[in-house]
């Protein structure tokens, strides 16, 4: 961290601010300890990580999702281990690694480390689709401040911070913050990383001018509680943008949808809301939001989706000729956001 950090955080205890003690300090301080002047509580920065977690108070559903997720990264790395092979390339490709890690979310099919599966690759590539139109309704500068919640190894942030933007990258596992560090040291950016829950901000009121996320709203069991809290370390006009989120068909059980899946096996908190319930959480908190699908906003996939269905008959074909007509194609988006569900964004403004 450095030290224009101090005057964004705050005690989780009293809301109070803190002296800081540096044990270790490089290109910023890697090494130290937060007391807040008020209630004295202690918190400590590791490896240059501000963790800002109180486990006095925070409850067994996300210890277990902390433990979750560091269960999960863990396990890919004996996974990867079990494979002499794999090792071995991860070793010659050490490098290869850590740029296409600072590339995310865009992947260069010609230098992509043998160990990444196919699987990833696709999911990257729908996320930088998305992140291309939130990045074209920001119309980021410089002169913007950004948090980004559940920002796991901070690749967006590592982005924002290109650009020329304060960037912060939060999340509730010290261990996802870790690979952040190659951004700081092969990089001419810098972002600061945070642990803390995103239900309760270790940040000052009105402080960023956007806050976004990936995929990390369906992590929290109360969708509307988290918007609230992200709403409040909003500036007034001010923009919450979330991509890449999981969407359940309103005909679908949420428990069915689950009933196999890893990360809710190991702790991690899991969850498809439909539709409804991402509206209702920015409703409750009066703050007008707009719902999208990457497909019907982003023209590449739009028209890959309008030749998958003009290859087929019947009905879909039908449905295919509804699609060119512009003051239908709200409609038929929604239709499908309800009933056939896919994967959603968020754009909401602070008024």
């Amino acid at each position: 961290m450095k030290k224009d950090l101090m005057e964004m955080i705050r005690c989780l205890s009293c809301g109070g601010k803190f002296d800081l003690e540096v044990d270790f300090q490089e290109i910023e301080i890697k090494k130290g300890k937060l007391k807040c002047k008020t209630c004295s509580s202690l918190y400590q920065i590791i490896d240059g990580i501000v963790v800002l977690l109180n486990n006095e108070v925070i409850d067994e559903s996300k210890k277990k999702e902390i433990e979750g997720w560091s269960s999960r990264r863990q396990g890919t790395e004996k996974s990867l281990e079990s494979n002499n092979e794999k090792v071995d390339d991860m070793k010659k490709e050490d490098l290869s690694s850590i740029d296409y890690l600072l590339s995310l979310p865009y992947i260069n099919k010609n230098s992509i480390p043998s160990w990444v599966s196919q699987t990833e690759i696709k999911y990257w590539e729908k996320v930088s689709s998305c992140f291309d139109i939130c990045l074209k309704k920001l119309n980021l500068n410089e002169n913007l401040k950004i948090l980004e919640v559940g920002a796991g190894s901070g690749w967006a942030c590592g982005y924002f911070s290109k650009l020329g933007c304060y960037a912060i990258a939060n999340d509730i596992c010290f261990d996802n913050l870790t690979d952040a560090i190659h951004f700081v040291e092969m990089t001419d950016s810098y972002f600061e990383r945070v642990v803390g829950d995103a239900e309760d901000l270790p940040f000052e009121d009105e402080l960023f001018d956007v806050v976004f996320a990936c995929a990390t709203l369906h992590h929290s069991s109360n969708p509307t509680s988290l918007v609230r809290e992200l709403k409040r370390v909003l500036r007034k006009g001010g923009v919450i943008f979330i991509i890449n989120e999981p969407l359940r068909p309103i005909t679908r059980k949420e428990n069915d949808l689950l009933a196999n899946n890893e990360e809710k096996k190991l702790g991690i908190n899991e969850h498809i809301f439909s539709y409804f319930e991402y509206k209702k959480a920015f409703l409750r908190n009066m703050m007008p939001s707009k719902i999208f699908l990457e497909e019907f906003e982003s023209k590449s996939s739009f028209e890959g989706m309008v030749n998958w269905i003009k290859s087929e008959d019947g009905f879909k074909y039908r449905v295919c000729n509804l699609m060119f007509k512009k003051e239908l194609k709200p409609i038929l988006e929604l239709f499908w956001m309800l009933f056939l569900g896919g994967n959603l964004n968020i754009y909401a403004k602070k008024i």
